[in-house]
């Protein structure tokens, strides 16, 4: 159920990260909504990388039984850290992946 959980959380905080990235990627990416991607893609490395180096969980606290108990939680960390890193936003504009954007002739 943890290790379920942990999916859940990293599927939720990646899909929302890129959600931004498609969003705000463009030519009229200014400042503010780089920074303000940085911020939130930043929360969540924090918490990751502080998940792999400390055993401390967001909401559970202190809880080193739990990475000792399911190590493939570091490692959903780690896919997390490494997802959130490069979503950020571009000055070009990104493709959604999961659309057929082709045009008629391509």
């Amino acid at each position: 159920m943890i290790v379920i959980l942990g999916l859940l959380f990293l599927m939720g905080s990646v899909w929302s990260a890129y959600a931004l990235k498609v969003k705000f990627s463009g030519g009229n990416l200014n400042h503010v909504k780089l920074y303000f991607c940085l911020i939130f893609n930043g929360f969540f490395v924090i918490t990751y990388m502080d998940v792999i180096k400390y055993d401390d969980f967001l909401y559970l606290g202190y809880r080193p039984d739990i990475t000792v108990g399911y190590p493939i939680i570091d490692w959903i960390a780690l896919i997390g850290m490494l997802a959130h890193a490069f979503a950020l936003p571009m000055k070009w504009k990104v493709k959604r992946w999961f659309l057929n954007d082709k045009k008629e002739g391509d």
